[in-house]
């Protein structure tokens, strides 16, 4: 999850820096951590891979591209493949 954080902020010309403490501060947020403990490993599969979504969303905005497509569809594969049907809910029913 931390990755994609990181790569989510880059995409909109965030310094390395600036992108580097989001990381950290989405990685190490108390509900994450939690959601570790408690056991639901399910959910932090399928929430590690928002962060690339909304930067494929985005970059659709500007101009569509066959590996996005083809990159979000792997996204997209790694969010249902987790599992955990309510994340999967949750994440389509947002507008």
């Amino acid at each position: 999850m931390a990755f994609t954080s990181f790569f989510f902020m880059r995409s909109f010309g965030a310094g390395r820096g600036v992108s580097f403490l989001v990381s950290l501060a989405t990685i190490f947020s108390t509900g994450i951590v939690l959601l570790f403990y408690i056991g639901h490993i399910t959910k932090l599969m399928s929430l590690a891979v928002f962060p690339f979504l909304l930067m494929m969303l985005f970059r659709f905005r500007r101009k569509i591209r066959l590996l996005d497509v083809l990159l979000f569809a792997l996204g997209l594969h790694v969010l249902i493949l987790a599992a955990h049907v309510q994340i999967v809910i949750l994440f389509a029913s947002r507008p």
